[in-house]
């Protein structure tokens, strides 16, 4: 659960700092502000699939461990 609010901390931040810096050049520079934007979309990809390889796999383990610490082996 930890790790979850942490990583969506992180998103919540690289977004933020993403989107200002955009808005930034929207009326100085419009190809600035579609490089920037298209950036964003690609973290946006880029921390979907990082949050299912890294932080699913890990709340079932862990969720797995509290099976084991509470001694319940007929769960699958």
């Amino acid at each position: 659960m930890k790790s979850k609010i942490l990583f969506f901390i992180l998103t919540v931040l690289v977004f933020g700092s993403i989107l200002v810096t955009g808005f930034l050049f929207f009326k100085t520079d419009i190809h600035k502000f579609l490089i920037i934007e298209g950036i964003g979309i690609l973290a946006i990809v880029f921390f979907c699939i990082l949050y299912n390889r890294l932080v699913k796999p890990y709340q079932i383990i862990s969720s797995g461990m509290e099976l084991l610490k509470e001694q319940d082996f007929s769960t699958r």
